[in-house]
C-alpha cells in the first residue's frame, strides 16, 4: 500500500536539517499532516588494515551523553560522491589517508520520518598523514581487532548504527580469501554451499569474540558445526574435527574466558 503525497511545505530550514510538512493521504482513505525531518546524506567507512584491525574513534556524543567507539563519518558535501565525503572524513578525523574505497551498506536508517540516506564503504590499508585535522571529533584513535567487534556492540562500546552495521560486516564479509593464516575462501556455485559459507563466518565471529585469542582448531570446528549438511572438503578446510570445542558449542557450555575491555573502558 502507497500513502498519497497532496503536498508539503517547509517549516524550518538551515544547513544542516530542514523540518517539513506533508499533507499525506493513507490507503484508508486518511488525510493528516505528517512531519519529515529532511537530512543531508552521510557516509561512513570502515578501514581495515592487513592485521584485521578497523580504525576506530573514541568519541563522546552529547546529545545522548554517551561514551562509545565510532567509524569516521560525515555528511557529504553537494560537491562530492558519497565514496569521497567517507575517504574524506577518514583523512580530516583520523589522520590517515585510505586506500580505494569500495561500496559496504547502504541504509534508510529511519525512513518514516526523515529521508537521510546512509552509505557505508569499506578501505582496505591506510597511510599516515599526520595528525587530524579535526580536533573536536575523539579523544583517541585506536585500531580495533574485527574478533573483538561482536562483543563490543553486545557491551555496547559501539552504540553508533552506521558503525556497528559496518564494523559487523566487515568482520565476516571476505573479499575473497579467509584471513587466517592458511584459510581460503571456496569458489563454489552452489548456493546453498555459498549460504552455509555466509553461516560459517557468523558464527565463527561469535565464538572468536569470547576468546582473547583463536586456535586453529577453534575455526575448524566451528566451520564443520556452522555447515552442516554441506561437505567442509568444498571449502578446502580441514576435515579433523576438534572434538572438544566441538563439544563446548553444541552443548553451549563454553569454557572459555572473555577478552578484558579495560582499556576501552
Amino acid at each position: 500500500m502507497q500513502w498519497k503525497i497532496h503536498g508539503e511545505r517547509p517549516v524550518y530550514e538551515n544547513h544542516w536539517v530542514n523540518l517539513w510538512v506533508t499533507d499525506i493521504e493513507t490507503p484508508d482513505g486518511n488525510r493528516f499532516d505528517h512531519h519529515v525531518v529532511r537530512l543531508r546524506n552521510l557516509a561512513v567507512a570502515a578501514v581495515v588494515n592487513e592485521r584485521h584491525e578497523v580504525l576506530m574513534m573514541w568519541r563522546h556524543r552529547f546529545i545522548t551523553d554517551t561514551w562509545a567507539w565510532e567509524l569516521p563519518m560525515g555528511l557529504v558535501e553537494n560537491d562530492e560522491t558519497p565514496a569521497e565525503a567517507a575517504a574524506r572524513e577518514v583523512l580530516e578525523e583520523t589522520g590517515w589517508r585510505p586506500g580505494p574505497v569500495r561500496p559496504l551498506i547502504y541504509a534508510e536508517p529511519a525512513n518514516g520520518i526523515t529521508d537521510s540516506q546512509h552509505h557505508l564503504f569499506r578501505a582496505d590499508g591506510a597511510t599516515y598523514e599526520g595528525p587530524p585535522t579535526e580536533k573536536n571529533e575523539s579523544d583517541r584513535i585506536e585500531w580495533i581487532p574485527l574478533a573483538d567487534i561482536r562483543t563490543m556492540i553486545d557491551r555496547r562500546e559501539i552504540v553508533s548504527s552506521g558503525s556497528w552495521s559496518a564494523c559487523s560486516t566487515s568482520s565476516w564479509t571476505r573479499r575473497s580469501a579467509d584471513p587466517r593464516p592458511g584459510g581460503r575462501c571456496p569458489t563454489t556455485k552452489n548456493p546453498y554451499a555459498s549460504k552455509a559459507y555466509s553461516r560459517m563466518y557468523e558464527a565463527e565471529s561469535r565464538v572468536i569474540s569470547l576468546t582473547s585469542t583463536a586456535r586453529p582448531s577453534s575455526v575448524k570446528a566451528v566451520r564443520q558445526i556452522s555447515m552442516t549438511g554441506v561437505p567442509v572438503e568444498s571449502f578446502n578446510c580441514s576435515a579433523s574435527p576438534a572434538v572438544g570445542m566441538r563439544d563446548r558449542i553444541s552443548s553451549r557450555k563454553w569454557t572459555g574466558s572473555e577478552p578484558s575491555s579495560a582499556s576501552r573502558a
